[in-house]
C-alpha cells in the first residue's frame, strides 16, 4: 500500500504536468485552424453515454497496461488527459459563460474520471520496478497481495469511470 500512495502522487504529478501545458497551449491555435466552439459543440452533443463508458474503460485499461510496458502507456494517457482537461476549461472560461452556467454543478463528473483514470495509471506505473528486475537478472515476484491490491483498484476504476459516464452523459443531454 505504501508503494500505491507514492505511484499515486507520482500519477497525479504526470497529469499535472500534463495540465501545465494545456494552461501553456495558446487557444488561437486551434481556432486558426477553423474550427469554431459551435463546430466542438455540435460534435460533443452527438456522443452518447455508452460511448463515453465505452471509451473511457478504454482509456483506463490502455492505463492500467502500464503495469507491462514500464509505466509508459499510463504516463502517456495522464500527459494526454490532463492537457485535455486544463486546455479544455482554460478554453471555455472566456468564451461561453452560458455553457459554463449550463453545465454548473454537473461538471463534478471530470472528478471521478480523473481519479479512475490515476488509480488505473498508478497500477501501470506500479509496473516499472517489476521490469527494472526483468532485465536486471533479479528474481521478479508479484505477490497474491500486489494482485489483489490490482484487480480491487481496477473495479473501482470501472465503478468510477461508469459513474463519471452517466453523468457526463446526462450532463450532455441537458445541453441538448
Amino acid at each position: 500500500m505504501k508503494h500505491f500512495l507514492s505511484f499515486f502522487f507520482l500519477a497525479i504529478g504526470i497529469w499535472l504536468v500534463g495540465g501545465i501545458l494545456g494552461c501553456l497551449f495558446p487557444y488561437y491555435i486551434v481556432e486558426s485552424q477553423g474550427v469554431s466552439w459551435t463546430e466542438y459543440n455540435d460534435l460533443f452533443l452527438k456522443i452518447g453515454t455508452r460511448q463515453i463508458i465505452i471509451s473511457n474503460l478504454i482509456v483506463i485499461t490502455t492505463a492500467l497496461l502500464g503495469f507491462f510496458t514500464a509505466g509508459i502507456t499510463s504516463t502517456f494517457i495522464l500527459l494526454i488527459n490532463g492537457f485535455i482537461c486544463i486546455f479544455c476549461l482554460k478554453s471555455i472560461l472566456p468564451f461561453d459563460f452560458n455553457l459554463l452556467n449550463k453545465l454548473g454543478i454537473r461538471c463534478y463528473y471530470i472528478i471521478f474520471e480523473c481519479l479512475a483514470i490515476w488509480i488505473s495509471s498508478t497500477l501501470g506505473l506500479m509496473g516499472l520496478p517489476h521490469i527494472i528486475k526483468l532485465f536486471t537478472g533479479s528474481r521478479l515476484h508479484i505477490s497474491v497481495k500486489d494482485l489483489i491490491l490490482i484487480v480491487i483498484a481496477y473495479l473501482i476504476s470501472i465503478v468510477l469511470i461508469v459513474v463519471a459516464g452517466w453523468l457526463e452523459g446526462s450532463a450532455i443531454t441537458m445541453l441538448k
